[in-house]
Formats: structure tokens, sequence, C-alpha cells
């Protein structure tokens, strides 16, 4: 355990492409619930979507799921995920 982080969280990170630092500087997230509202506004704070599940306390993958579902157009960096066309 490193950091806090086991070695499996740790490999199965940088499986999905997480950079090495933030791999190993960010803490397991403790899945909370956030709200419609606090989605809306992490997304105003323009960043990536992975920073923006740590810092809203919730998995990466339900974020992704919520931002489908709100309609949002993430504008955070990189690319959105719901292109309007």
């Amino acid at each position: 355990m490193r950091n806090g982080i086991d070695l499996s969280t740790l490999r199965y990170r940088e499986r999905m492409g997480w950079d090495k630092i933030d791999a190993l500087v960010t803490p397991p997230t403790n899945q909370q619930k956030a709200t419609d509202q606090q989605i809306i506004d992490c997304e105003k704070l323009g960043m990536t979507i992975r920073r923006s599940a740590y810092f809203l306390g919730i998995n990466k993958t339900a974020l992704r799921l919520r931002i489908k579902k709100l309609g949002i157009n993430w504008s955070g960096k990189g690319e959105p995920i719901n292109r309007q066309s």
C-alpha cells in the first residue's frame, strides 16, 4: 500500500489510463450522492470529468451517466461528452 492506495487500485487506475501522479495521489473515493445542482455547478469550474468526479466524491462512470441524464454539454478540459450537432 502506497499513500493509502492498494496496489490493485493503482494497477487498475493505470490500466484505465490514469496519469501516474493522479493514480498515486488520488485517494479512493467513498461513493456519495451528488445532487444535480452540485454536478451543474461543478461543470462551471472547467475541470476534467475525472477531477470533477473526485471533487464531487463520486465514481467517474457514475458522473458520466449523470451528465448524460442531465443533458449537460461538459465543457471541462478535454472532449465534451454530449456534442450538440
